[in-house]
């Protein structure tokens, strides 16, 4: 997952800084210990045959998603969270965990 992130993640975000780097790290390390990395992989494989076959679009997601930049870059919604200074609140828990050691 990592990889396909980080590779999707040139994509969308021309210019990667180290900020948006960590910030897909601390996320997929997340992910990870949740146990949710093949939903994850899962949804992106339906996401993209709905738009490749069905010609689907997504919208803004109001949820765990919204904020998430493993989740924009795997094109799970279409809502970027750096630009628009979000973070989902399982993220923000974790950044604030890690800014205490």
């Amino acid at each position: 997952m990592r990889f396909q992130t980080l590779w999707k993640a040139k994509n969308v975000y021309p210019s990667m800084t180290d900020e948006i780097v960590q910030r897909i790290n601390m996320e997929i390390e997340w992910i990870e210990r949740q146990k949710l990395v093949r939903g994850f992989l899962q949804l992106m494989t339906i996401m993209e045959a709905a738009y490749s076959q069905l010609d689907m679009s997504i919208g803004h997601e109001n949820g765990f998603l919204s904020g998430s930049v493993v989740a924009y870059c795997l094109g799970l919604t279409d809502k970027d969270p750096i630009a628009e200074n979000q973070i989902s609140p399982e993220f923000s828990q974790e950044s604030k965990i890690r800014n205490l050691m």
